[in-house]
């Protein structure tokens, strides 16, 4: 005999894949502006900062727009933005996903081939062409791998 409660709600599993999932062009727009808005304004931070850093430590103003012009990729300016460039990407990806609910990847696809057209427009010219497409890439494979955490994270 099951002993229930009248004066208790019954339970049921509600699982969160059960929701609608929401427009795919909203989730490409909002994950685009995550990942290429975020790494825009993140690139002006860390502009200013290390701009500030340069000339407290006693660089002239010419040698900081020097420093600026020429990319060090093993520099801890360079490796710190790239780092927060592709977990920039990651969200972006993953939100892209979480607001699609259904064909993520494809979603996260256009997000990030938006991203990869992105860092190809801004790194070229500045840095070497391998460093460049490998950065693209890199961004693309952090969007895509964001969706699939989301997607699998549901499933």
């Amino acid at each position: 005999m099951v002993d229930t409660n009248p004066f208790q709600a019954p339970s049921s599993e509600l699982r969160e894949s059960a929701l609608p999932g929401g427009s795919p062009l909203i989730a490409i727009i909002v994950g685009v502006v995550i990942d290429v808005g975020g790494t825009v304004v993140l690139g002006f931070v860390m502009l200013i900062a290390y701009t500030i850093r340069q000339l407290s430590q006693g660089a002239t103003q010419e040698q900081v727009i020097q420093s600026l012009q020429t990319v060090d990729p093993t520099s801890w300016f360079f490796l710190l933005s790239a780092g927060l460039g592709t977990l920039l990407s990651f969200l972006g990806g993953y939100v892209c996903a979480a607001i699609v609910r259904r064909n993520e990847l494809k979603c996260a696809s256009v997000v990030g081939l938006i991203s990869f057209a992105f860092g190809i427009w801004a790194g070229a010219g500045r840095i070497v062409a391998w460093l460049t497409l490998a950065m693209a890439l890199m961004s693309l494979a952090a969007v895509l791998s964001g969706a699939w955490v989301n997607a699998r994270r549901r499933s």
